[in-house]
Order: C-alpha cells, then structure tokens, then sequence
C-alpha cells in the first residue's frame, strides 16, 4: 500500500485512506495467460474510536494488456470491497497486523485470442484479507497486503502509509 493520508471527519470518528500497489493472481483455467495482472486500489477504513474495529471500503483494479503482442490477450477487474477491519499494535515494536472481511462486488473482462475467447461478468461474493504495517516515522509506514476475494484465489500488494489519525481533536 502507497501514500496513506487522514479524511477530516466528526471529532469522534478517524480515518485513513491508503493506496495499494500490486499484483493479482487468478485462476488460471479461467483466464490463461491473463491470469496475472497489476492491480491498484484504494483501501480505506473508517473508525469510531469507542469501537475496537473499522468500516472497511476498498476499490481495487487490475489488468494486464498484451494486445500488441505476436499471441495478444487483454483481461481487466474491479471490485469494491464493503465489511470491517481490525487492527492490534505488537507492543512498542512499530509493527500492526490487520485483518478484514466482508461483501465484495466486482466486475470483470477478458479477451483470449488463443483460443479465441471473450466475456465480460459481473458478481457478488466476499473478501478476506490481512497486512502487515511497520511505522518508519509518526507520519509515515511501509506494509504487505494480502487480499483473497472469493472470485480470485490470491492478490498482494505493498504499502506506504501516513498513520491513521482521529479528527476533530
């Protein structure tokens, strides 16, 4: 995850919106050679600070585009990801592990030319996921994400991120 930056909100909520840069692993036999793509997202996370949990809400992409290559093939997703984050301080070290889950919508496209083959889809499913943080600096932190939604059987990025902050304070 990349960049991480607070949303001002009532004084009693906090927030944080980081952007996620990966790659997303699908499942072969359904998309071949388009079975890896880069993805980009954004995952965010809106917290009541009375409540031990976040409202997560994630906005994930990926693709892969090989259209002007001797065999081409294109495939794309989109997924928004609706449920709840959790996440725990190992002690004093810097580092913050998280998990989530939830609702996930998506959409997805591929064209094949060996064997020649389109579609396009849309669903509705559920995601599961969880990361690692480390803090560099009260402003600044670096991470691993792994997402497993119930379309696709992995994806992964890594984050850079400003801290979440309360509001309003």
């Amino acid at each position: 995850i990349l960049g991480y930056s607070t949303v001002g909100m009532a004084q009693d909520w906090s927030s944080s919106i980081a952007l996620a840069l990966g790659q997303k692993q699908l499942k072969s036999r359904d998309w071949e050679q388009a079975d890896e793509q880069d993805s980009i997202g954004l995952i965010m996370d809106f917290q009541r600070n009375n409540l031990p949990f976040s409202i997560a809400v994630d906005v994930l992409a990926s693709g892969v585009d090989k259209s002007g290559s001797a065999d081409p093939y294109e495939g794309y997703t989109a997924e928004l990801h609706l449920g709840l984050r959790r996440s725990l301080a190992l002690g004093n070290s810097g580092f913050q592990v998280y998990g989530g889950a939830g609702m996930a919508l998506g959409h997805a496209e591929i064209e094949l030319t060996n064997p020649l083959r389109s579609g396009d889809g849309r669903g509705v499913g559920y995601w599961a996921g969880a990361g690692l943080r480390y803090e560099i600096s009260s402003r600044f932190s670096l991470g691993a994400n792994s997402v497993s939604p119930s379309s696709t059987p992995f994806s992964k990025s890594w984050v850079a991120t400003l801290p979440q902050q309360p509001h309003g304070s």
